[in-house]
């Protein structure tokens, strides 16, 4: 990535990613990596559409504790990656419909299976569910739905806008509701977003 091409103060701070997938962004000119449409566009050519920074996936895994999780549309693995690195004991899980088209390089390991059937054989086992900027379809819905079913007590972690926005659609809003707990409450603080995106994580469980 060229900085001078693009001209961006404090652009080069980003390239922290090139070398370490979750950067904290304590130090940083926030404001004028945040607010690059260019920035977002290249990382989000890798698979990286949730911001992955310390800042938040910290506080997560102070929140996971030594509890097992399950990520259905894990993409190209940021987030599990970092979990793992962590020492957070996650499954990791994806189609590649999506990485096998962009070519995306694969940030860590994740298993071949699509979101149900991952679901289906590891759910039950599982206390957290993950999703991650799920698609705009009825795919998480269903999958909280598949996960109520064989694990009624398993919460979602999930990330991405709220409804009305471009992940999940209006059916999982409407059977999911927020888990409030003051230890998820530092996840949410410090979550950053990119340019023109307006995602955040949720703490939340099926409503029938």
């Amino acid at each position: 990535m060229d900085s001078k091409s693009l001209n961006i103060p404090g652009y080069h701070m980003i390239k922290i990613l090139d070398t370490h997938p979750c950067p904290d962004t304590s130090d940083w000119e926030y404001s004028s990596v945040a607010n690059s449409y260019q920035i977002r566009h290249e990382w989000q050519e890798k698979g990286m559409y949730a911001m992955v920074t310390w800042d938040w996936v910290n506080p997560l895994v102070k929140y996971i504790g030594k509890r097992r999780v399950i990520e259905v549309m894990s993409g190209a693995g940021w987030l599990a990656g970092a979990l793992r690195e962590k020492g957070v004991n996650i499954m990791a899980t994806d189609n590649y419909s999506w990485a096998d088209k962009r070519g995306w390089e694969m940030q860590t390991e994740v298993e071949k299976i699509n979101c149900f059937k991952a679901i289906e054989q590891y759910g039950r086992s599982r206390s957290l569910l993950i999703m991650s900027w799920p698609y705009m379809d009825d795919k998480a819905y269903h999958c909280a739905r598949l996960y109520h079913s064989v694990n009624p007590s398993g919460k979602i972690i999930y990330i991405g806008e709220s409804q009305g926005g471009c992940t999940a659609n209006d059916k999982f809003f409407s059977h999911t509701e927020t888990v409030r707990t003051k230890s998820f409450q530092q996840v949410i603080y410090n979550y950053k977003t990119w340019f023109g995106v307006h995602d955040r994580p949720m703490l939340l469980k099926y409503k029938p």
